[in-house]
């Protein structure tokens, strides 16, 4: 499983940001989408966030990828700036 979290500013940005993962997955809550793991998704996904939405960011916003099988987060926007070490309960 994949779930995608994310923090932007933008109405109009944050909403085709939304209707993008809802392409893939599944709203959990508001900001947070679980998407079916494969490596295929997962590319398809993040190209299109680093090509087509992170141009798009403000200083303020980010998105975290978090890949459970593979005990790994991948970071977005002013998500990069944000090394430490995430723990997962």
């Amino acid at each position: 499983m994949i779930i995608v979290s994310y923090d932007i500013s933008n109405d109009k940005v944050r909403s085709k940001f939304s209707k993008f993962l809802l392409e893939y997955g599944d709203r959990l809550q508001y900001s947070v989408y679980e998407i079916q793991n494969s490596d295929r998704v997962l590319n398809m996904i993040t190209e299109k966030i680093k090509v087509e939405f992170e141009p798009l960011f403000t200083n303020a916003d980010s998105v975290m990828v978090f890949r459970f099988n593979q005990r790994e987060v991948l970071r977005f926007g002013n998500a990069l700036h944000k090394k430490e070490s995430l723990l997962v309960l």
